[in-house]
């Protein structure tokens, strides 16, 4: 008896993380973007602690086609964060290679108090929507 019940609760709990995964890939806020047009992964690692710090951003076209001219910005608040370089240009995305970029960030908020920054990657062709 004790096992049927511990197997219900795993199955139950593979069910949840399985929920949980599908609604973070849908909601966009999973590592990787699927749009009809493209399929890009983006890694965000911080460096750094202090008033200035590092994001270190690892974009990969993992679909078939090349990317011309993406954009990739931020969506911070400003009056928190100071960004180096708010927009910036990738002229090409080429499927399986991965493209290393550095931004400089500065927390220019009195007290130190933090919030999130966010990072969009754009088509530069046609609508600019995030990828």
């Amino acid at each position: 008896e004790m096992h049927g019940i511990f197997q219900r609760e795993l199955c139950k709990l593979r069910l949840n993380c399985a929920r949980a995964y599908v609604k973070v890939i849908t909601d966009g806020n999973g590592p990787i973007s699927y749009s009809s047009k493209a399929s890009v992964r983006l890694n965000a690692d911080v460096q750094g602690l202090g008033p200035l710090f590092k994001l270190n951003l690892k974009i990969q076209n993992t679909g078939r086609q090349v990317l011309q001219n993406s954009f990739v910005t931020f969506a911070f608040d400003r009056t928190l964060y100071e960004v180096e370089r708010p927009l910036f240009c990738i002229p090409f995305l080429t499927p399986g290679v991965s493209y290393e970029y550095e931004v400089a960030v500065r927390s220019v908020h009195a007290n130190g108090a933090s919030g999130a920054i966010r990072v969009f990657v754009a088509d530069g062709q046609g609508a600019p929507a995030p990828l």
